[in-house]
């Protein structure tokens, strides 16, 4: 299981530094190199300092959603990562059979993958026995391969992009796209038959924060962010950043198997992701 982990360690860390760079500079990026920082002077003409202004917060807005777009990417190649780790049978000697596996391209592009099991039958199985029919499972295990490797494609082509910012913050990651075909409740099915989130769960509520005026407790469960479902931290943080940071959003939430509701001002909830008390 060591690794395992540290497979996982180093996957992400690739990550992190495809993510740096994206947004560092490119030699062979033809576009125009970055302009200088804007300077605010203060004797300038007010229209002067006004569109300086407006020129600054363009571009820091345009750096936070890139850096957003990136990191809803990593979480969501940290969740496949983790279901990998989870459902993997160790033997004795540490095998790495079904270890998450990194390649780059000559470009430098950094692809994720992982060797699937070889007992792919047990995942079926337990999949049959989740309530599939054979010939369903069968459909489910090769459309998460295919789609796998779709996403793999789709990463490296966004990057040989002309603009390559703004292609891989349209890609759709594998896990999306299968959730999107097979809806909520097969995919729901199919999540706790890989051993996989099904909620995000609560592990710690920080203080003074809209989760604790709430009454969300450790151990809660969240399953649904403003009428939409929720399965790991990626998809709660991307229901969270939706909207305009106005207004309340309803948050459904099992507490010991139990269901309620409470209501939150929408944007960061104030808790820290993880299972049990």
């Amino acid at each position: 299981m060591n690794k395992i982990l540290l497979a996982i360690t180093a996957s992400l860390a690739a990550g992190l530094a495809a993510g740096a760079w994206l947004l560092g500079p490119r030699n062979d990026d033809p576009s125009p190199p970055a302009a200088a920082p804007v300077s605010f002077d203060s004797s300038a003409a007010v229209e002067d300092r006004i569109a300086a202004l407006e020129v600054a917060v363009s571009e820091e807005r345009e750096a936070r959603r890139v850096l957003e777009d990136e990191l809803v990417a990593l979480y969501g190649e940290l969740d496949t990562l983790r279901a990998s780790a989870e459902r993997l049978p160790m033997a004795p000697d540490e095998t790495t059979e079904g270890a998450v596996v990194v390649s780059t391209s000559p470009g430098g592009s950094v692809h994720f993958g992982r060797v699937r099991d070889r007992d792919n039958e047990g995942r079926r199985q337990a999949m049959i026995d989740a309530g599939f029919s054979p010939q369903r499972a069968d459909y489910i295990l090769e459309r998460e391969s295919v789609l796998e490797f779709q996403q793999m494609q789709a990463r490296y082509q966004a990057r040989t992009a002309e603009n390559p910012r703004e292609a891989m913050g349209n890609l759709v990651d594998a896990g999306t796209a299968l959730r999107d075909e097979l809806g909520e409740a097969d995919y729901e099915k199919y999540l706790a038959a890989s051993g996989r989130s099904t909620s995000v769960g609560v592990r710690n509520v920080m203080a003074s924060s809209p989760a604790a005026t709430a009454g969300l407790q450790p151990g809660d469960e969240i399953v649904r962010y403003d009428g939409e479902r929720v399965y790991n931290q990626r998809d709660l943080m991307m229901r969270t950043w939706a909207g305009d940071g106005t207004g309340s959003v309803v948050v459904e939430v099992l507490r010991d198997g139990t269901p309620m509701q409470v209501t939150l001002p929408r944007g960061p909830i104030g808790i820290e992701i993880g299972r049990g008390r």
